[in-house]
């Protein structure tokens, strides 16, 4: 078991834009009844600068590097917290709110189980008492469907969602941390699965104090849902041809081309052309 005193938690907050957001977040972080962390708000080349108040926060680090997608951008964000001593590794998407045990509870859990990756359940900010996403076992329809199980205790899984993830230091270096192959979404997969693989312990947590709300993709606010749809489809189809062999591939695939067909007939407003989205699915056959 780790002692409190040598776990150095770093709290990585990946960012691109959505500065509202990101000071909410950070002031439920300045909340927090502990002062045992540090924060590392990770600029991915905003659009826009930081606003001023974000330095006034004396727990955060602020390192702004060109854009690299979110995966890139939390590997070189991992890489400073590491350098500056990091033990664990707390990714926390900047679109989320915690309560002001947050912190606290995870140093309590690291110290109980000190190697494993966890993430706990993650509550849509609307609606706080329903699960969003929590975690669970891996099969055909992953790609797809939300697992919003809510756990009474501790559970072993095969996925979990990367808006709020701890790593072991230890486990992210021996995992190279995120492919980047995805440039966003099912990065927090494929870590999971690569984890497993090695022997590598994935479990949800739950708990009132770990718990997240999410408000849900913040970041794409503003840029049409096509957008977004782009870079899941690209990222679900690498996902596909890496894990699913055999007969299994060209049936996940079906199941890809029938979502698609129903997400783009709920959008056709926001998608110009489809053109856009068959490129992603070309790309991903060919990348990863």
């Amino acid at each position: 078991m780790l002692a409190r005193s040598k776990v150095q938690l770093t709290v990585i907050l990946p960012v691109y834009g959505n500065w509202t957001d990101t000071m909410a977040t950070l002031g439920c972080l300045a909340a927090q009844d502990c002062d045992e962390f540090r924060v590392l708000v990770a600029d991915d080349g905003s659009p826009t600068e930081a606003p001023e108040e974000m330095h006034g926060f004396g727990f955060v680090e602020y390192s702004r590097g060109s854009n690299l997608g979110f995966a890139g951008n939390c590997n070189r964000a991992a890489g400073l917290a590491i350098a500056g001593g990091a033990t664990h590794l707390l990714f926390l998407n900047n679109d989320t709110e915690v309560g002001e045990g947050f912190i606290g509870g995870w140093l309590r859990f690291i110290e109980e189980r000190p190697a494993v990756i966890a993430s706990p359940h993650i509550y849509w900010f609307d609606r706080p008492e329903s699960v969003w996403y929590s975690g669970g076992r891996f099969g055909l329809l992953t790609p797809f469907v939300r697992l919003s199980r809510e756990y009474r205790e501790v559970q072993m899984v095969d996925i979990v969602c990367g808006c709020a993830l701890v790593v072991p230091t230890v486990a992210w270096l021996r995992l190279g941390g995120f492919d980047l192959a995805y440039a966003v979404y099912f990065e927090d997969f494929d870590l999971s699965l690569r984890a497993r693989a090695l022997g590598i312990e994935v479990v949800v947590a739950p708990g009132d104090e770990l718990k997240v709300r999410h408000k849900i993709s913040g970041s794409f606010r503003g840029t049409g849902a096509w957008k977004q749809q782009y870079f899941l489809l690209a990222s679900r189809i690498r996902f596909v041809r890496r894990y699913y062999p055999g007969y299994l591939q060209p049936l996940v695939y079906l199941l890809v081309v029938a979502h698609l067909g129903g997400v783009f007939l709920q959008n056709v407003p926001q998608y110009p052309t489809p053109k856009r989205l068959w490129r992603a699915v070309r790309e991903g056959m060919v990348g990863g």
